[in-house]
């Protein structure tokens, strides 16, 4: 079922960028760049939810990062 998934997510971003693509290489390469980076890690991020649903959000890496330092400053 997860195969399933995955292959939905790769062909929503398939389908993105081709709806993307004229715009996108009229812009030039740095755009193009920034889009393959960008779809890149949303591909990447949403594959990787699907197989690990019970990762921890962002929000909670950031407060676990920068709590000593809001601790230091109370």
């Amino acid at each position: 079922m997860k195969g399933f998934a995955i292959i939905g997510i790769v062909l929503y971003f398939a389908v993105l960028t081709w709806l993307e693509w004229s715009s996108l290489v009229s812009n030039g390469v740095r755009d193009l760049i920034a889009y393959a980076c960008l779809v890149g890690l949303g591909c990447f991020l949403g594959i990787l939810l699907v197989l690990f649903p019970d990762l921890k959000s962002p929000l909670t890496w950031v407060d676990k990062v920068y709590k000593p330092f809001s601790a230091m400053l109370k």
